[in-house]
């Protein structure tokens, strides 16, 4: 996990009490990793806000810019990503695939988790390098 203190943070406020009133592993993930995204929304925002500076009637006006909706998406996609490996290894076909974490290299195994992320990474770093 990346963020350790969050993570916990998030399994007990979020994961295991939709998880007790649902019974639902996966609507339990989703809503962890949305509360995830709206978390980073409310850092992103106060961070990486925008100002846009106009000229009118000859007066420097600056008005502020909101970013916001990007971390939603990014953690939406990593949840639904997570929802589909739970499908996938739990299905017959599953057992053909489950064998990859275990048989190929730790290094080749990070970067294949990596190219599913990084479609969409921009929705993440996009504020830090513009």
């Amino acid at each position: 996990r990346w963020n350790r203190l969050v993570h916990g943070c998030l399994k007990r406020s979020v994961y295991k009490p939709v998880r007790s009133c649902s019974s639902s592993k996966g609507l339990a993930t989703i809503s962890t990793f949305l509360m995830s995204g709206l978390l980073h929304e409310y850092c992103w925002i106060t961070l990486f806000y925008s100002n846009i500076h106009e000229e009118k009637e000859g007066m420097l006006e600056d008005r502020y810019v909101p970013l916001y909706g990007k971390q939603m998406l990014f953690f939406g996609w990593n949840g639904i990503l997570l929802i589909l490996e739970y499908i996938l290894v739990g299905s017959s076909f599953g057992s053909m695939i489950s064998w990859f974490p275990q048989t190929l290299p730790k290094p080749l195994v990070g970067m294949l988790v990596c190219t599913m992320a990084l479609p969409v990474s921009h929705w993440f770093t996009g504020d830090l390098i513009a």
